[in-house]
């Protein structure tokens, strides 16, 4: 599994996101051992038509990796998409204000362990006056 340890670019918050491009070797053994399987299990033999088998299970373990890795792209804690961002920061933006609405108003955040959202502050400089 190829897990990725980063921070989220909007709320700054360490976060997990799953980076698998696409089919790997592993995955072209498990569908071709799926083909195989299952013509001996529907015709008692190894047929030629195992090979649609193969290619379609290929095709759907493409489509899933592809979801997965879309759906976490989009921080669990403040709703920010990055590639939401790449094409409309307006609407980016909405969806994160959204987001961290909904989770001010639900009442299972408040009795959650884990406080709601909080974002960080901004770090300033000191300018206190030494009194004397």
């Amino acid at each position: 599994m190829t897990k990725v340890s980063t921070y989220c670019a909007f709320c700054r918050l360490p976060r997990s996101i799953y980076r698998k491009k696409g089919v790997n070797w592993v995955n072209v053994l498990q569908a071709l051992g799926l083909a195989c399987g299952s013509s001996y299990l529907i015709w008692r033999e190894l047929d030629p038509r195992a090979m649609i088998i193969f290619v379609g299970s290929l095709a759907v373990m493409e489509i899933f990796i592809l979801l997965r890795t879309r759906s976490e792209i989009e921080c669990p804690h403040c709703g920010f998409d990055p590639v939401l961002y790449k094409r409309d920061p307006a609407k980016a933006c909405e969806k994160v204000k959204l987001s961290i609405e909904a989770r001010k108003e639900d009442p299972n955040v408040w009795l959650a362990r884990r406080p709601p959202l909080r974002l960080p502050k901004r770090k300033r400089s000191s300018t206190r006056e030494i009194v004397a």
